[in-house]
């Protein structure tokens, strides 16, 4: 039985207990006997960790001490009563109690000896096994950007008496810093969190309305780690859904497009070599990276995935010997264009079956770009077309592709990349576009590599 329903059972277990006792009196009582010595009034028990908070009033000026019974009165505690002319308010902690349901009973006596009605209340003693489930929210994830922290929590069980949850971190100054997290919120976002460091955590448990202790969670602690920071070359929403995709990985992408960028300022060269990754997507006119635009792409140094092959060819970014059209092919029919794995035993593929070392990579419509074998990439080629697909024989089209940096990508270009550069080509532009062609498995292919350009693996 999980703890949290031993606790619903002890708690119903208390409650019918309680209703066995009638009476017109908030609190029950148990000796009717007819006496003139007025009772303890307005008993209340509070149950803490351990211990009870024991309160009540006296108002016969007579009483000169309240007698406390529990365990079957196998236990008692004996109260002195000071009321004169005056009431006297009792408020007593009986402590060194075991986890379990009480009962507790209060008779008053005066100086003869003389009894008033036993007056009795109930109450829950929590302990050990109460500390011990009192757990952490679980939490479900962190975003840290920069000095931007997002950290998400799972629903608070109301149930189980968290009233809160106590956040500390460290900030941007160095200074610790305290936050507080309702039962009713879900996350918090911090502006100033010191990247690298730790943040700890504990929630705050009440276990009854009535308690007069707050039980706290041992701490948990966690390191975030930054989002690999990606820009995303794009001119319109046509790459979106690749874009929410990444996102959905984990990764902080934003976007960013100059069909100038031969000219572009140094602040925007800077903030592209400052971030993990830089990905040109399908979308954006091929003709915006060539001339001056293919000098300033190749020269930058963060590493970078091209998508687009019409950006690929010799007239464009010149990555590839070939200024013509990516070959068209649009059978219908859902058909899928397979490719040849070169480097199966590659980290590029892990996670994904191979068939001979085949693999479905491409959804039709698609273009296919095609290299001259006089002239040869210089680049690892990890995958091409499979020979039969794409109405090819031979197959053999470019498919993903890796390059070193400094070296030519191929013999003769002139041109060589000033950082890490893989080609990760799709897409289609038949009677209507296509920008997001993977297959299921090449996609877990394409985020491999992503992952392997960040050094996460």
């Amino acid at each position: 039985m999980i703890p949290k329903q031993k606790h619903l059972i002890k708690l119903l277990l208390f409650f019918l207990l309680i209703s066995t006792f009638s009476c017109e009196d908030e609190y029950p009582v148990l000796n009717n006997q007819e006496t003139s010595l007025g009772g303890l009034e307005s008993l209340e028990i509070r149950s803490g960790l351990n211990k009870v908070l024991l309160k009540g009033v006296v108002k016969d000026p007579n009483v000169s001490e309240v007698k406390i019974y529990w365990n079957g009165r196998s236990k008692s505690l004996v109260v002195p009563v000071s009321t004169s002319s005056k009431v006297d308010t009792i408020q007593e902690i009986i402590d060194n109690l075991e986890e379990k349901i009480y009962i507790f009973e209060a008779q008053t006596f005066n100086d003869a000896g003389e009894s008033s009605e036993v007056v009795s209340a109930g109450a829950q003693v929590f302990g050990s096994d109460f500390v011990n489930n009192a757990g952490n929210r679980e939490v479900l994830g962190n975003a840290l950007v920069d000095s931007l922290l997002d950290v998400t929590y799972s629903l608070a069980d109301k149930t189980s008496g968290i009233i809160g949850t106590k956040f500390i971190y460290e900030n941007t100054s160095g200074e610790s810093k305290e936050l507080f997290l309702g039962p009713d919120d879900n996350s918090i976002s911090i502006s100033d969190f010191k990247s690298g460091s730790s943040y700890k955590y504990r929630s705050l448990f009440v276990p009854s309305l009535l308690a007069i202790d707050t039980i706290y969670s041992e701490y948990a602690e966690s390191t975030p780690v930054p989002m690999p920071k990606l820009v995303f070359v794009t001119d319109d929403s046509n790459d979106n859904e690749q874009i929410e995709w990444l996102r959905e990985q984990g990764f902080h992408v934003t976007t960013y497009y100059n069909s100038s960028f031969g000219s572009a300022p140094q602040e925007d060269i800077d903030m592209l070599n400052a971030v993990d990754l830089v990905i040109i997507g399908r979308s954006g006119n091929s003709g915006d990276f060539d001339g001056e635009e293919k000098t300033g792409w190749n020269a930058l140094t963060v590493p970078l995935i091209l998508n687009s092959q019409w950006a690929a060819r010799d007239n464009r970014m010149n990555w590839f010997n070939n200024d013509g059209n990516p070959a068209a092919y649009d059978p219908g029919g859902g058909a899928i264009v397979r490719a040849q794995i070169q480097q199966p035993g590659d980290i590029a593929f892990e996670g994904v079956t191979l068939d001979n070392n085949l693999l479905p990579w491409l959804n039709t419509p698609v273009n296919l770009l095609y290299v001259d074998s006089t002239t040869p990439t210089n680049g690892e080629v990890l995958a091409v077309g499979a020979p039969g697909d794409a109405e090819s024989e031979e197959g053999g089209a470019m498919l993903f592709v890796r390059f070193e940096l400094g070296t030519e990508f191929y013999t003769g270009a002139g041109d060589a990349p000033a950082g890490p550069r893989t080609y990760f080509g799709f897409g289609a532009d038949t009677d209507a576009s296509y920008y997001w062609q993977l297959t299921d498995e090449t996609k877990q292919v394409y985020l491999n590599e992503i992952k392997r350009m960040l050094e996460l693996f």
